[in-house]
């Protein structure tokens, strides 16, 4: 049913694909529900790393009185777990060449 409702999407309107294919048993199947799953994973993912963006941004712009787009795009780059070991390695940092150094050995 999930397959047959993917596959109409490619070739019909949504409106004639929900009169022919019932919510109630799409929602029922499993294939349905893992596909709602992985959006709302991959959603609360992107979330968090935005998050995390912000707050090293705000942690930059405090410890190193200082803010650099270029090195900004570079943290934009990076995996939330990065990010989070950015967020701990700048409370050590002093200097704007401490993060650039990190950034160069951890890109």
């Amino acid at each position: 049913m999930a397959c047959t409702y993917i596959l109409a999407g490619l070739k019909l309107e949504k409106r004639l694909i929900k009169s022919l294919l019932k919510e109630e048993i799409m929602k029922n199947s499993v294939t349905y529900q893992e596909i709602v799953q992985d959006a709302k994973t991959q959603g609360n993912r992107q979330g968090k790393k935005e998050e995390a963006l912000n707050l090293l941004q705000k942690m930059i712009k405090s410890k190193l009185e200082l803010f650099d787009r270029d090195l900004f795009r570079q943290i934009e780059g990076l995996t939330l777990e990065k990010m989070e070991d950015l967020a701990i390695a700048l409370l050590k940092m002093d200097y704007l060449g401490d993060l650039e150094l990190w950034l160069e050995e951890n890109t």
